[in-house]
C-alpha cells in the first residue's frame, strides 16, 4: 500500500518537518521531505519545534521501545523467580530430586553411566541404630546377636557364632516403587511391628528397578526407602535382605553396581545384611538364561561387592532362571568365584507343588544352598484362593531342610497375597487387620519362631559329661527336635568373646 499524502495532519500518517527546523539546518544538511512507513503506517519523527502537536507525549517509536523493554524486564524477573520451582519440579519428575546420597548423570536411555559422580555428604546412620552386642552368649536377645554373620556351608547356611544351621523366617515388603501403593510400609514402625509382634527374624526390602517408579527413574526415593528398612532391621537385631527387585537385571548392570556400592559402603560392616542381587530373571529364554546372562551378571556384581573394603563377606543371594524356579539348572553350573552364595527359589502355593520341590531337591543334591526370598500362599498371579494345604506342605519341606523363607507381601493391596486388609496403616495391627493369607502366615511365623527358640535352648544348655543324679530341668515333652541338627563345626565356631 502507498504512503498517505503529505497534506495529512501530524496526528495521522505523515511526518512534517517544521520551517523553523529547516532554517536552523545548513544547506547541505537539509533533509529531503520524507515519511517513515512501517507496516502500512508512518511514525512521527520528532523535530526541534514545540508545536502543540509535537509536545503531546513521547514519540511512538520511543514509547513502544520503552514498553517492550519494560515488558522484557518483567518477563526476566518472573522467569528468574520461578525457575528454581520449575527446576525442582522437573527433577522430581525425573526422579533426580535433591539427593543426599549421590546424584548421577543419566543418559536418555534406561541405563545410565554411573560416572561422573557429584558426591555429597552421605547421611550418617541414625544415632539410635544399635550395634550388635557380642559378649557372653547368655546376654544375646536378638537373632543377629545369637547367630552373627551367616556363612554357606555346603547346602546349609550356618551361624558364624554358634556353628549351627540357621533357618530364618519373615516377610518381604511389596515393591518400593513410586505410586505402587506400598511406600508407607517402608518405615521403621512397620519393621518394629514385624520384629516384635510377628516374630520375624528377617525382612526383605524389595527395591523395584526397571518398572515404572523404580530405581532407574527415581533412585533417591527408592534408595532412601531401602535405607529406612535396613537401619530399622539393624536397630531391632533382625536380618535384612537388600533386594535388587528386577526381572532383567542383566540389562541394568551399571545401576546394580552403583546401588550395591552405596549399600556396602554404609552397611557392609553389619552382620544383619545380605544382598539379593537378582530377584526373578524373566521367563524369556532369549535373554535370561543361566549360563549366558544370569551367571555372568551375578559374577560381575559379586566381584564388585567383594572388592569393596567395607564388605565383610555378607551372604549373597542369586536369582535363577524362570522367575527363580530353575535352581536345578544353576546347581549344575554353580558360581565358583565365591563361597558365600545361596540360590534363590520362589514358589506360589496355588501354582507350584511337588514338581518344583523336586527341582529344589535336585539342587540340594548337587550341593548348593537354597534361600526362599519370596513365596505366596496363592497362585502365581498374586491372586486366587489361599491354598492352605499346599502352603503347609511347602513349609514342612522347608523346615525339614532348614531353608529360610520370606512371605510375599506386606501390603494392603486388593490382592490375595497381601497380608493386610485395604486401608491398614504401617503399624499397630490387630487380627482384624489381617487377610486370610495374613492369618495363615502369622500362625506359620509363630510356629517357626517357637521351634527355633527351642533349638537354640537345646543347643545352649550345657550337657553334662556324666549321667546326672537328678533329672535334667530340660522339658521332656513338646516338639521333637530334628535329629539331623548338625554338630557345630569347629571351623565355624568363634572364640568365646567374638569381636565381629
Amino acid at each position: 500500500m502507498a504512503a498517505p499524502s503529505a497534506s495529512t495532519t501530524s496526528s495521522q500518517t505523515s511526518v512534517r518537518i517544521s520551517m523553523e527546523e529547516l532554517k536552523d539546518q545548513e544547506p547541505d544538511e537539509a533533509p529531503e521531505p520524507r515519511s517513515v512507513a512501517v507496516q502500512h503506517r508512518t511514525l512521527p519523527h520528532k523535530g526541534n519545534h514545540e508545536s502543540s502537536s509535537d509536545a503531546q507525549a513521547i514519540p511512538r517509536r520511543t514509547f513502544y521501545g520503552v514498553l517492550c523493554i519494560g515488558f522484557g524486564l518483567v518477563v526476566v524477573v518472573v522467569f528468574i523467580t520461578a525457575f528454581p520451582m520449575f527446576d525442582r519440579a522437573n527433577e522430581r519428575k525425573k526422579g533426580d530430586d535433591t539427593d543426599p546420597v549421590v546424584r548421577r548423570t543419566r543418559s536418555p536411555t534406561s541405563s545410565f553411566a554411573p560416572t561422573p559422580f557429584e558426591t555429597t555428604m552421605k547421611p550418617s546412620l541414625s544415632p539410635t541404630i544399635r550395634q550388635p552386642t557380642y559378649g557372653d552368649i547368655s546376654t544375646a536377645s536378638t537373632p543377629v546377636e545369637y547367630y552373627g554373620r551367616l556363612q554357606v556351608n555346603g547346602t546349609e547356611i550356618k551361624s558364624s557364632r554358634l556353628g549351627i544351621t540357621v533357618q530364618l523366617a519373615g516377610m518381604s515388603l511389596f515393591w518400593s516403587n513410586e505410586d505402587f501403593g506400598a511406600e508407607e510400609y517402608y518405615s521403621a514402625a512397620t519393621i518394629e511391628e514385624l520384629a516384635t509382634t510377628w516374630n520375624c527374624s528377617i525382612v526383605r526390602a524389595a527395591m523395584g528397578v526397571e518398572e515404572h517408579g523404580g530405581y532407574v527413574g527415581f533412585p533417591t526415593a527408592n534408595e532412601e526407602r531401602v535405607r529406612t528398612v535396613v537401619e530399622a532391621a539393624i536397630d531391632h537385631g533382625i536380618y535384612v535382605i537388600i533386594d535388587f527387585h528386577s526381572h532383567q537385571a542383566e540389562d541394568y548392570v551399571d545401576e546394580a553396581l552403583a546401588f550395591f556400592e552405596d549399600m556396602v559402603n554404609d552397611y557392609g560392616s553389619y552382620p544383619n545384611v545380605m544382598y539379593e542381587i537378582y530377584n526373578e530373571p524373566d521367563d524369556d529364554p532369549s535373554f535370561s538364561t543361566w549360563a549366558d546372562d544370569i551367571k555372568p551378571y551375578a559374577e560381575e556384581i559379586i566381584t564388585s561387592i567383594r572388592d569393596n573394603p567395607n564388605d565383610e563377606n555378607a551372604l549373597i543371594l542369586v536369582g535363577t532362571e524362570f522367575y527363580s524356579q530353575n535352581v536345578d539348572v544353576a546347581s549344575e553350573d554353580p558360581i565358583t568365584i565365591d563361597d558365600n552364595v545361596a540360590y534363590v527359589l520362589h514358589f506360589y502355593a496355588g501354582s507350584h507343588g511337588e514338581d518344583l520341590r523336586e527341582q529344589g531337591q535336585t539342587a540340594l543334591d548337587n550341593g548348593v544352598a537354597l534361600f526362599v526370598t519370596e513365596f505366596g500362599t496363592v497362585d502365581a498371579s498374586g491372586n486366587g484362593t489361599v491354598d492352605t494345604e499346599s502352603t503347609r506342605e511347602w513349609i514342612d519341606w522347608l523346615d525339614e531342610r532348614f531353608i529360610s523363607y520370606a512371605n510375599w507381601a506386606i501390603n494392603d493391596k486388593r490382592e490375595s497375597a497381601s497380608v493386610l486388609k485395604p486401608g491398614t496403616g504401617p503399624s499397630g495391627w490387630t487380627e482384624s487387620d489381617y487377610t486370610t493369607s495374613g492369618l495363615l502366615i502369622r500362625s506359620i511365623l509363630d510356629d517357626t519362631a517357637l521351634a527355633n527358640s527351642k533349638r537354640l535352648q537345646d543347643f545352649l544348655t550345657p550337657r553334662p559329661t556324666s549321667q546326672p543324679a537328678v533329672p535334667s530341668a530340660m522339658p521332656t515333652s513338646g516338639p521333637v527336635i530334628p535329629s539331623a541338627l548338625p554338630t557345630p563345626s569347629p571351623t565355624l565356631l568363634v572364640p568365646s568373646t567374638p569381636t565381629a
